[in-house]
C-alpha cells in the first residue's frame, strides 16, 4: 500500500539507528506514493505546515496546501486532538499512524483512511521535520472534506530510540552547558 511504500523509504533511509535527514529525502523513492505524500515542518507545538503535499491531497482540501498547517484537513472539532498526534510524532520522536475519516453528506459518501508521520532531521538534526502520507478509500470529490481523528480506531504511536538524532551546532553547547553543575565545592588545604 501507499503507507507501506512510503514507511520502507523512511526506513531505508535510516542509517545506524538515525533518524534520516529531510536533506536526505529523495522524491523519486516515492513515485507511486506521491499523490498521497506529504512533507511537514514544524512551526511551534501542535503546529506543522506543509511544505510538500501530493495532488491527492490538493484535491481533498480544495485549494493548494503548500504552506498551510497540516490541522487545515480537520474539521474544527479534531484540530486539538490533530495537535496532539503531530506533538507525539516530533516530541518522541516517534512513528505514528492515525485512522482518519470524514462522514458522509448528502451527495457525498464516506471516506476512510490513514494518517502516517515519519519524523525526519532538519538541518540543524532536530526532529522538526516529518515525512507521511494520507490515504483516503473513496473520491473526495470537488469541494473540501473536513477530516475526524477515529477515536475508536487504536492510534499508532512507535517511539523511536532516544539517541536517534544528533546534537550539533549550538544545541551542542547548550546541552553540554546543561550537565555541567552550577555549584562547584572548591577545596583550599593549605
Amino acid at each position: 500500500s501507499v503507507l507501506e511504500e512510503v514507511e520502507a523509504t523512511w526506513r531505508a533511509m535510516r542509517r545506524g539507528g538515525r533518524l534520516p535527514a529531510h536533506a536526505d529525502l529523495d522524491p523519486q523513492r516515492l513515485a507511486a506514493a506521491l499523490p498521497h505524500a506529504l512533507v511537514l515542518e514544524r512551526m511551534a507545538p501542535g503546529v506543522a505546515r506543509l511544505r510538500f503535499a501530493g495532488r491527492a491531497l490538493a484535491a481533498l482540501l480544495g485549494a493548494e496546501p503548500r504552506g498551510m498547517p497540516l490541522t487545515s484537513f480537520f474539521a474544527a472539532s479534531a484540530r486539538a486532538r490533530a495537535m496532539a498526534v503531530l506533538d507525539q510524532a516530533f516530541d518522541g520522536p516517534s512513528v505514528v499512524e492515525a485512522a482518519v475519516s470524514a462522514p458522509r453528506t448528502a451527495f457525498k459518501a464516506a471516506l476512510e483512511g490513514r494518517l502516517l508521520l515519519l519524523p525526519m532531521l532538519d538541518r540543524k538534526g532536530q526532529p522538526t521535520r516529518a515525512l507521511g502520507a494520507l490515504l483516503l478509500e473513496g473520491p473526495a470529490g470537488r469541494s473540501p472534506r473536513p477530516l475526524e481523528l477515529r477515536e475508536d480506531r487504536p492510534l499508532r504511536v512507535e517511539p523511536t530510540a532516544k539517541a536517534t538524532f544528533a546534537v550539533t551546532g549550538s544545541h551542542a553547547l547548550q546541552a553540554a552547558e546543561a550537565s555541567r553543575p552550577y555549584l562547584r565545592l572548591v577545596v583550599s588545604n593549605p
